[in-house]
């Protein structure tokens, strides 16, 4: 029994128990509900607040601020924006905490909630906090598994768990980069580095107390441009004097090509090539042999410089003809070719690379400007371990460039999900695109009426693989630069069956309809077109024919004095409330119609009634008046 509008009585009005009932007792009932304590649920509109607090310090309401997303607000007074969760039992608990100012939430241990917890929040427009009150550690996981521990001396990672740097500054000093360390590094494995090593010093020192260094010296010079290829050598314990007693890799162990001969030996000469290499010089236009090596030059004011100390060498390959007019067919910078052996080979490798994770960027392989890629090997792949390339780790493509695939697309079965992210600058959301079009992809041509222009399948498996939903796009018009008609089709697939049938259009001009409705299209934008439509908010009214409903039926000239008053009928929602939600839905309105027309049936009986009742009066009045 709802509120109604209290009654203006007048003078000499008869005072009727269906008055008292519905003016005094039903509104003291309503307003009693506002103390009680709920048994059921209770609904709220948007934007109603429930507040809490003597002052309303606090406020909770689903608010539709964001007009697309409305959401579950919570609203705390400006004199403490603290908000604590803990235990029941503790929700008294003087906290002996400073007011703040902006929002906090406060989470609290279950045995000490006074001085441990967790805070969360402090955003003063430039930073926020996550603060351990009570505690030396905060642990970060996932499922359960803790992979990153954080107290006030260190962060802790978990094995197994990588850091992972994706900014890519280059260093150019101590103090740049993607990872910058004010004490040392200590590393417990190998070290893999996809760029250089810098040095503050001339030496890499091996062992506590530097018992192997690897030294680069400019042969004692004071300056390494006097030489093009700098002293690489290996020394043993604390040499006093670095390059004279090396060991290992030294000046020895470097060797040159002969311009002039063509022959391998020591470098002894500035003005030749230097470094590790084979292969001879041509110069009367003969076949070549393959050349292979690490080659370096050196360059020098006198074909007479000697080099006393040290080989000249070069870290960059070099490949290339010293005739320009030369003709080459087939020139390679690097050429891998089948090996020879009588034995058994378990692993054949062209070109084997080890893992490379020491730099920000870690390029196995790297082309720089333009070339092709291309790979002879046509096998198919048919899982994630099969095929022409094969990576154990993720395949990436540069911004802007375009993927072709001549085949299907697969996912591996351990993939959880197909998850495509986009992230920009701007608003607008990256689509997700199926394009058709006559012709072939060089020269397309316009699309045809009732083309279809793509199709999502949805499938499962039994025997055999089945598609069981689509959603196909299609052409409903020949498409030109000013015409593009297109409608939507869905389509499921019944039980105990296994073929897919269309069940819902929407077409070119907005309009819905399900097959099976009357008329083969929709009847425009806004429309929607069906056999019949059930609304689980339409109940059956037949409670308006119990005696305690009857008994609240306003009699008919209250029902005037209402809708004169109120411009609507009592069981029907008013313009007022309409506008207030927007709308009301359909089953609603369906039902105060189903009310409307049942209280009204009391009210024709009741009228018959009375009509049958000054009948049987004016014929008694007429039968005396005749006698």
């Amino acid at each position: 029994m709802g509120y109604t509008a209290p009654r203006t009585w007048v003078s000499g009005e008869v005072v009727t128990h269906t008055l008292m009932n519905t003016h005094v007792r039903d509104n003291l009932l309503a307003l009693s509900e506002i103390a009680r304590t709920w048994t059921a649920a209770q609904t709220f509109n948007d934007d109603i607040d429930i507040k809490l607090g003597t002052g309303a310090d606090a406020a909770i309401r689903w608010s539709d601020g964001d007009a697309d997303n409305h959401a579950l607000a919570i609203g705390l007074g400006n004199s403490n924006q603290s908000l604590h969760v803990t235990d029941l039992a503790a929700i008294a608990t003087d906290w002996n905490i400073a007011a703040t100012t902006d929002p906090n939430i406060y989470i609290h241990s279950n045995t000490t909630p006074a001085t441990d917890y967790l805070r969360l929040g402090g955003h003063t427009g430039s930073a926020a906090d996550i603060d351990v009150v009570g505690g030396s550690t905060l642990n970060f996981k996932i499922g359960g598994a803790t992979e990153v521990s954080l107290t006030a001396s260190k962060l802790d990672i978990a094995n197994g768990t990588q850091l992972d740097a994706s900014d890519t500054t280059q260093t150019t000093s101590t103090t740049t980069g993607s990872i910058i360390t004010a004490g040392g590094l200590a590393v417990a494995k190998d070290v893999y580095l996809g760029g250089r090593v810098h040095l503050g010093a001339n030496a890499i020192g091996f062992g506590a107390n530097d018992h192997v260094k690897l030294v680069i010296d400019d042969y004692e010079s004071g300056n390494v441009n006097d030489y093009a290829c700098a002293d690489l050598a290996m020394y043993y314990a604390s040499p006093s004097s670095p390059g004279r007693t090396a060991s290992g890799l030294s000046a020895q162990a470097i060797f040159h090509e002969d311009s002039a001969t063509g022959t391998v030996a020591h470098a002894t000469a500035q003005n030749q090539w230097c470094g590790v290499k084979g292969g001879i010089t041509n110069s009367d236009g003969n076949t070549l042999p393959y050349a292979t090596g690490v080659q370096g030059r050196v360059t020098a004011a006198a074909a007479s410089a000697v080099i006393t100390q040290g080989a000249a060498f070069a870290t960059s390959a070099y490949w290339g003809a010293s005739n320009g007019t030369a003709t080459i067919t087939d020139l390679f910078g690097l050429h891998v070719v089948d090996a020879v052996t009588t034995g058994t080979v378990t692993n054949l490798y062209g070109i084997k690379i080890e893992a490379l994770a020491g730099g920000s960027n870690n390029w196995a392989i790297k082309t720089a400007g333009a070339g092709l890629v291309d790979i002879g090997d046509s096998t198919n792949a048919t899982s994630t371990t099969t095929g022409s390339i094969h990576t154990a780790g993720g395949l990436s493509v540069a911004a802007g460039k375009d993927t072709w695939l001549g085949g299907d697309l697969h996912v591996g079965d351990d993939a959880t999900e197909v998850n495509i992210k986009t992230a920009n600058s701007n608003a607008s959301a990256l689509p997700f695109r199926i394009q058709h079009s006559r012709g072939s992809q060089a020269s397309p041509s316009a699309t045809q009426n009732n083309d279809g222009l793509g199709q999502i399948m949805f499938g499962g498996y039994t025997n055999q693989w089945w598609t069981g939903a689509v959603i196909e796009a299609e052409a409903t018009e020949t498409w030109s630069s000013g015409a593009a008609g297109t409608q939507l089709i869905f389509s499921t697939t019944d039980n105990t069956t296994t073929g897919v049938d269309e069940r819902m259009f929407i077409d070119q001009n907005g309009g819905v309809y399900l097959i099976g409705a009357t008329g083969t299209s929709g009847h425009g934008a806004g429309t929607f077109n069906a056999t019949a439509i059930y609304d689980d908010n339409s109940i059956i009214t037949d409670y308006v024919f119990e005696d305690d409903y009857r008994e609240q039926i306003p009699t008919i000239p209250e029902m005037r004095d209402y809708y004169e008053q109120n411009h609507h009928l009592p069981t029907i929602p008013g313009r007022e409330e309409w506008e207030e939600a927007g709308s009301l839905p359909l089953g609603r309105i369906s039902t105060a119609v189903w009310e409307t027309t049942e209280v009204h049936a009391i009210y024709i009986a009741e009228l018959e009634e009375r009509l049958k009742a000054l009948e049987s009066r004016e014929g008694a009045v007429n039968g005396s008046t005749a006698s």
